[in-house]
């Protein structure tokens, strides 16, 4: 398993490797801390779980709405 870090928005889930979130300052950046860690073994796999996951946001709940609110 791999250390991820995912961007849950209600239209895309982001994904980036953790080693290179971090070298690009992640944990010390204010940008940094509406991202999740999870363990994955692959980019689609951390994506798929943040599909699952929610975060919040100015007290509201930030979740992942499927392409068919979309169309």
């Amino acid at each position: 398993m791999n250390a991820y870090m995912v961007l849950i928005q209600p239209w895309a889930v982001y994904v980036k490797d953790r080693a290179f979130f971090v070298q690009q300052g992640g944990l010390r950046e204010p940008w940094g801390k509406a991202w999740r860690r999870v363990r994955a073994s692959s980019v689609e796999a951390a994506r798929s779980k943040g599909k699952k996951m929610y975060r919040f946001e100015g007290g509201k709940k930030v979740q992942f709405k499927h392409e068919e609110a979309y169309s």
